[in-house]
């Protein structure tokens, strides 16, 4: 590989089996698509596109550089693609990429192609679409309309429904996470969980994921340090408790600790908001939508 080409993309690389791997990958490659993307529907939909056209093309190589919420997303996704991608941990390499090819939202999947001594090709432009990354796309592509609400005939849709119903809730509000945060934070388990709490009411999902989606603007549940909630946890009056036979994640919540502590209102939302992002990542880990809570009423008057 050549010099120019290897100071542009670097030479610390992974992929889906965790393997420490260096620029001797590029080897014998005729192009390099640099892919910058997340893991919203929209990209997980040009990645199965990508994948056969991958496949399809041997002198194509693909580095990936994405935008995950954590590792364990980093690595989960990268379980999907035959590709090698930048460490979740170089931030600082992939936002410099971001910059030279002016790739502003990681939810426009961007495809950037160069050449074996990294010259770019197609004018920078996005070989996804023909435009520059940072230039609006056209009108996207109209999802399948979602079949009639309460309609389905098992009373729940099937995964290609549920797929496009999931599209379609993505376009409504991708505009309105101006946030790295938010959008990492809008992956298709929370559009899912949105979609089954309001019966699959497009709209109505809409309206309450941007309440929600205010809200975590102004309050940042995701930057709640545990040195600001150790007191409380000290404390035990709720903890995690770990998963249940089914490894769901389990909430315990001793009542009488509660009404003798002296945290202040904000400062118990506080701790419940940091307990529960944490059991968010549990319940994704382990692949379950149920969260279960254990209350614990000895010595709690119940008068």
């Amino acid at each position: 590989m050549s010099v120019g080409l290897q100071a542009l993309i670097g030479n610390t690389f992974t992929n889906g089996n965790r393997e420490q791997l260096d620029a001797s990958v590029f080897e014998g490659k005729d192009f390099v698509g640099l892919f910058f993307c997340d893991w919203s529907p929209g990209c997980r939909k040009v990645m199965k596109k990508l994948i056969d056209v991958y496949k399809g093309n041997p002198q194509l190589a693909v580095l990936m550089a994405t935008r995950s919420r954590d590792e364990q997303e980093f690595w989960s996704g990268l379980l999907d693609v035959p590709w090698v991608a930048i460490p979740h941990s170089a931030h600082e390499h992939i936002s410099f990429l971001a910059n030279r090819f002016h790739v502003e939202n990681f939810s426009t999947p961007t495809l950037i192609l160069l050449d074996k001594k990294g010259n770019v090709l197609n004018n920078g432009k996005n070989a996804l679409s023909g435009r520059t990354a940072n230039e609006p796309d056209e009108a996207p592509e109209a999802p399948p309309p979602p079949p009639p609400k309460h309609k389905f005939p098992s009373g729940h849709p099937d995964a290609t429904q549920l797929q496009a119903l999931e599209w379609e809730l993505w376009l409504q509000v991708k505009s309105h996470l101006t946030t790295p945060d938010l959008v990492l934070w809008c992956d298709s388990d929370t559009l899912r969980r949105y979609l089954m709490a309001t019966a699959f009411d497009t709209q109505l999902a809409t309206q309450r994921l941007l309440q929600t989606a205010s809200w975590r603007m102004a309050f940042q549940p995701q930057n709640i340090p545990p040195q600001l909630v150790q007191a409380q946890l000290q404390h035990g009056k709720i903890y995690s408790a770990g998963q249940d036979k089914r490894g769901r994640t389990l909430m315990y919540v001793r009542l009488r600790l509660d009404t003798e502590d002296n945290a202040t209102p904000v400062q118990k939302v506080q701790l419940l908001c940091f307990l529960l992002e944490n059991a968010l990542w549990e319940m994704k880990k382990a692949g379950h939508s149920s969260l279960i809570w254990l209350g614990g009423c000895a010595g709690f008057p119940m008068s």
